[in-house]
C-alpha cells in the first residue's frame, strides 16, 4: 500500500466517524425532545429549587447530618416499613404529641402507629 492509499482510507474513516457522531447527536436531541426528557429535567431542577427554598423558610439546613438522620432514622432501610414524613422528625424544637395516634390493622387486628404505611406485625399495607 502506498501512502496516498493510506491517507485516503484514513480520511474516509475520519469522515465516516464524524458523520456518525453528527447523526448520533441529532437523533439524541430528537429522542430527548420526543420523550420530553429535557422538560422533565428542567421540572425536576425547579422542584429541587423550591424544596430548598421551603427548607430555608422552615429553618431546616441541608447539612449532611440532617439528611443522613432522615434517611437512616425516619425510614430505616432494614425494616422495609414506609414512614409518613412528620415535621417533628426533621425540625428541631418542634414538640411531638404525647402519644402518636394508632390504627387497627384490618388484616391481623394489631394496633399499629398511624405514622406507618405498613402493619408492624404482619407487614400488610394499612388502609388497603
Amino acid at each position: 500500500m502506498n501512502t496516498s492509499n493510506v491517507a485516503q482510507v484514513l480520511g474516509a474513516f475520519v469522515l465516516y466517524v464524524a458523520v456518525l457522531v453528527v447523526i448520533f447527536l441529532v437523533l439524541r436531541e430528537f429522542w430527548c425532545w420526543y420523550w420530553k426528557i429535557n422538560k422533565l429535567i428542567s421540572l425536576q431542577e425547579e422542584t429541587n429549587r423550591l424544596l430548598r427554598a421551603s427548607l430555608q423558610v422552615q429553618g431546616i439546613s441541608e447539612d449532611a447530618e440532617r439528611l443522613e438522620f432522615i434517611q437512616e432514622e425516619v425510614v430505616p432501610p432494614d425494616t422495609g416499613l414506609h414512614f409518613r414524613y412528620s415535621p417533628a422528625d426533621a425540625a428541631p424544637g418542634v414538640e411531638e404529641e404525647a402519644e402518636p395516634p394508632t390504627t387497627e390493622c384490618p388484616h391481623c387486628g394489631a394496633t399499629t402507629s398511624s405514622e406507618l404505611f405498613n402493619c408492624e406485625v404482619c407487614g400488610e399495607l394499612l388502609g388497603a
